[in-house]
């Protein structure tokens, strides 16, 4: 599966990237609104993961012009989990909602379940539509380092 990730903080990035690809996913990184849409207009991607506070445009904004290329599934991984965040991303089209800091099993377990694949082992609890409210990041069993920035 090929993602778009979409992050302004470098080092999430990268540690995301690295980990993600050990479980066989082709990862590109954009650091801007407008890095991803110049990506995604030279090649369409199965999934989107994408920070709602990028530097040159809120993610949502950007999901919504690079649903319009071509369709994918995303995700919004952020850290905005304030009242109302989840659903502002439900109307903007987000198929899940993952709120930083955030385990690599629960960003793995949103990606299984938005794509329809069984998720990992003892992956945390992530919130879905329609009910987008984001979850708990607090997992007693998480073996993995916190993720976000």
């Amino acid at each position: 599966m090929r993602i778009l990730y979409v992050e302004d903080h470098h080092d999430t990035a990268h540690a995301l990237k690295k980990l993600l690809g050990l479980q066989g996913y082709f990862i590109d990184l954009a650091y801007s609104a407008a890095e991803a849409r110049a990506l995604h207009s030279h090649s369409p991607y199965d999934m989107l993961l994408i920070d709602l506070g990028l530097p040159d445009e809120h993610g949502g904004s950007l999901l919504r012009t690079l649903k319009r290329m071509a369709d994918a599934k995303s995700i919004a991984f952020t850290g905005y989990a304030f009242p109302g965040d989840a659903d502002e991303a439900r109307e903007d089209g987000f198929d899940a909602f993952v709120a930083k800091p955030a385990t690599f099993d629960q960003v793995l377990a949103a990606i299984h379940n938005v794509a329809g694949t069984v998720a990992a082992p003892g992956s945390g609890p992530i919130s879905l539509k329609p009910d987008l409210r984001p979850a708990s990041n607090v997992d007693a069993h998480a073996a993995s380092p916190a993720l976000g920035g």
